[in-house]
């Protein structure tokens, strides 16, 4: 449980604070140096906003934190459309801009990370490939609450339409504006995806839901989805999800996307938080 902060002595409130300027020191050192991070693969240079410990644990670990997306990312054509749903501050919505020369929709709704989305665009002067979105993404049109558990750059951990336990201090409630993948190209007029990642802490059968026309469509040619081993809580703990709970959600997706002639084709790893579902059309 976490300490009440009004409660703690002046030493016992020091003692939080060294700890945890300790544990996070090399965040603290490099903000001193770097105002952003330059990272390579190969002869490619993805360069990276510096704000948040979060966000800089992000990018330290890329490379080896999804190596299997990374490789998936790779196989993309230049004429390709990808759809990064959930991309936080955009390291993968740059990489394939950068890596593969796709045209990518960035879709991410918790407002500081979408700052530093477009704050990463704009540093690597990339704009004419990437459409970012402050949107989120679900099986309807909605005007509803996000839910955002810790607001800091780089964190994930929010909900849409479902109220969770947010922190006292570091929260955000907000009026959100949802739609469907559907609506968005068949409506609005925004390129059919050719591969799709979803990453939204857990409410990836939603948007699957909302993309029915999408799905059946042959432009559309793998999908990736995060699928979380572990729940975070509020005092940055883990929850295990129980096995029976994640093996049902793994095979109604698996099942769902089989109905569009979708196989699953490999899991990926994610930083031990979560594992990555690999579809391809049959």
């Amino acid at each position: 449980m976490k300490p009440d902060w009004n409660k703690l002595s002046f030493f016992e409130k020091i003692f939080l604070y060294s700890r945890s300027y300790f544990k996070l020191r090399s965040y603290y050192i490099s903000r001193l140096f770097f105002k952003h991070f330059k990272i390579f693969d190969g002869k490619t240079i993805l360069k990276f906003i510096n704000l948040g410990s979060k966000n800089y644990f992000r990018i330290k670990t890329f490379f080896e934190k999804e190596p299997e997306t990374l490789k998936w990312i790779r196989s993309f054509n230049k004429d390709d459309v990808f759809w990064d749903i959930g991309a936080n501050v955009g390291l993968y919505t740059i990489y394939a801009a950068l890596k593969s020369n796709v045209t990518v929709y960035a879709f991410e709704p918790m407002p500081l990370n979408y700052k530093n989305l477009c704050m990463n665009i704009s540093l690597n002067e990339i704009s004419s490939k990437i459409i970012p979105c402050c949107l989120v993404l679900n099986n309807r049109s909605i005007f509803s609450y996000l839910y955002v558990k810790w607001l800091e750059e780089g964190f994930s951990g929010t909900s849409f339409n479902e109220p969770i336990k947010i922190s006292k201090s570091k929260s955000l409630k907000i009026r959100q504006f949802g739609t469907s993948i559907d609506t968005l190209v068949y409506k609005l007029g925004f390129l059919c995806p050719t591969h799709l990642k979803i990453d939204v802490d857990g409410n990836d059968f939603l948007v699957l839901k909302g993309a029915k026309k999408v799905l059946k469509n042959k432009k559309l040619k793998s999908i990736s989805i995060e699928v979380p081993i572990f729940l975070p809580s509020l005092e940055k703990k883990k929850t295990t999800i129980k096995k029976e709970k994640k093996d049902k959600i793994i095979n109604k997706i698996k099942n769902y996307l089989e109905n569009y002639k979708f196989s699953y084709f490999k899991t990926g790893t994610s930083g031990g938080d979560s594992i990555v579902l690999f579809f391809r059309r049959k």
